[in-house]
């Protein structure tokens, strides 16, 4: 596993770093500014109690898998 010094929140000053062991295989997600960004606002979210009112609509969020062929490439 790779070390990694994260910040997870803003409030904590530059000075202070975590350090936290990263599985490779979520080392894209540390590659990925914008969505680690939305996974952490999801965390905090969730943290305080803050959910959708209503659930997703998975089909609609699925639908897209329809326009994929299958096969090798």
């Amino acid at each position: 596993m790779d070390k990694l010094f994260f910040i997870a929140n803003q409030k904590i000053s530059n000075s202070s770093r975590l350090e936290i062991d990263q599985p490779s295989h979520e080392s894209w997600l540390f590659d990925q500014p914008k969505i680690l960004e939305s996974v952490v606002a999801g965390l905090e979210e969730a943290k305080y109690g803050i959910f959708p009112n209503s659930p997703p609509d998975l089909q609609a969020d699925l639908s897209w898998l329809g326009d994929i062929e299958d096969g090798e490439e």
